[in-house]
């Protein structure tokens, strides 16, 4: 059996190790790079932070935020290290990339150990085959020689599809795991509801 304040020191190993080879995959072995002129029309796109009427994608809020708010984060904080616009991008994204897969099998871990009760043990061994399960199953298709769960082929379908689907994919378990908690009576109670 091992105590509370192990188990918290291991888990956070355990997601620091995914965090670092998430981020060296994503950095290293499979960059995001701006490839096609859907990127670069994205990165110049803006838009308000709610659905619009009367525009392309009317329902999409995530990659007309993350795009512009990206480019402005990497100009900011990773362009004055040395690293030229592009690069800066792709460092800035694998990090986004990185952040929303590690909050999604967070939120995975903690359904497995804290709600199902599967223990530490058992809840590890579950997040770390589902992570090599997303990336070490390589398939070919076509011209592409190393598919995995998260590829897309440009930085366009990734903001567009897989970044809001792990923030969808994480928020999802994490009302899985405190439905309880979103009782009306005790938001009334609370005053959050009125």
């Amino acid at each position: 059996m091992i105590s509370f304040n192990k188990s918290k020191i291991l888990t956070c190993g355990l997601f620091a190790i995914i965090s670092a080879i998430s981020l060296y995959f994503f950095l290293v072995s499979h960059p995001t790079v701006i490839i096609s002129g859907d990127d670069w029309g994205n990165l110049t796109s803006t838009r308000a932070l709610y659905p619009q009427w009367g525009i392309a994608n009317p329902i999409k809020v995530m990659p007309e935020l993350g795009y512009p708010l990206f480019a402005k984060l990497s100009t900011a904080l990773i362009m004055p290290l040395g690293f030229g616009f592009l690069e800066s991008f792709s460092i800035i994204t694998a990090i986004f990339i990185t952040i929303l897969l590690s909050l999604f099998l967070h939120q995975l871990f903690q359904l497995f150990n804290v709600n199902l009760s599967a223990g530490f043990l058992r809840s590890s061994i579950f997040v770390v085959f589902f992570y090599a399960s997303i990336f070490f199953i390589f398939l070919k298709e076509g011209n592409h020689e190393n598919l995995y769960m998260l590829w897309e082929v440009n930085i366009t379908c990734f903001y567009h599809y897989i970044a809001p689907a792990l923030i969808n994919s994480a928020l999802s378990i994490f009302v899985i795991r405190n439905y309880r908690n979103f009782d009306v009576n005790i938001l009334k109670r609370n005053g959050v509801w009125y």
